[in-house]
């Protein structure tokens, strides 16, 4: 039943899994390097399926599994990981005791459970807006969070309450309506490559210097950057004439939503 694209693909979720394992046994960078590790499979399955001419409905679903336990349940556990830390060092909250990891479920349920809401949302009734992603792609937001979490940024004493303020604007961006331009769009797929050649040297030399000297804050520092940049780009640069075409295809998927 398997074919070599959904072994590609298996490779995706099992860096999600081997990354919550890392978080429960302490190993936060490595646990956030495999989720990019993850990314890298993801985007090898499309290849592979194009290559091999194995598409399917299975292969599909095994993809958006995989996706949800990479892009939704590893960055929860991060975050958690991360807060948790972090609320139990400040002072003000050591009474109760329960407060800190309180506050860090709190955080750390935002990427999966906004994750879990969107993928059923609009697995229930699909939208599809040619060349364009509606509302703020999972991987995304995992990536900034991710990213910035592992930077040197986090580190500045304000980084924390940055990270705070992060969660809240990224993760409800997932559920929003907001078009964000994808790799599809044809008219700016010239520019995406490069843009990619670009991403993907840095995020190597990033990753090679990291696993040489054992630090990998200009991996993660590289990464955050792009992403945040994407983040501010990918709905300004929107041309005019598409706007009125993804307001169209928006409003016939709300009809199909309220009616179906």
């Amino acid at each position: 039943m398997l074919k070599l694209k959904d072994y590609v693909t298996l490779m995706n979720g099992l860096c999600g899994f081997l990354s919550v394992v890392l978080v429960i046994r302490g190993q936060l960078v490595f646990a956030s390097v495999l989720v990019f590790i993850g990314w890298a499979f993801d985007a090898m399955d499309g290849a592979v399926a194009r290559l091999t001419k194995q598409h399917n409905k299975f292969g599909g679903e095994l993809d958006n599994m995989c996706d949800m336990i990479t892009w939704a349940m590893a960055p929860s556990f991060i975050v958690y990981a991360y807060y948790e830390r972090f609320f139990s060092s400040l002072q003000i909250l050591q009474n109760p005791s329960w407060l800190p990891w309180v506050l860090a479920c709190v955080l750390g349920a935002m990427p999966i459970t906004f994750g879990a809401v969107r993928f059923a949302r609009f697995s229930a009734t699909e939208l599809k807006a040619e060349g364009y992603w509606i509302g703020l792609p999972r991987p995304v937001s995992a990536f900034i969070i991710v990213s910035f979490l592992n930077s040197h940024l986090f580190a500045h004493p304000l980084g924390p309450y940055v990270g705070i303020v992060l969660c809240f604007i990224l993760f409800p961006l997932n559920m929003t309506l907001i078009p964000f331009i994808s790799h599809h769009a044809g008219w700016w797929s010239g520019f995406l490559t490069g843009l990619m050649i670009t991403v993907a040297g840095t995020s190597l030399a990033g990753l090679a210097a990291g696993f040489i000297t054992g630090d990998f804050g200009f991996f993660f520092d590289s990464f955050f950057f792009w992403m945040t940049g994407y983040l501010f780009l990918a709905w300004s640069y929107i041309p005019a004439r598409d706007w009125h075409k993804v307001r169209q295809d928006l409003a016939e998927w709300r009809h199909r939503e309220l009616t179906g």
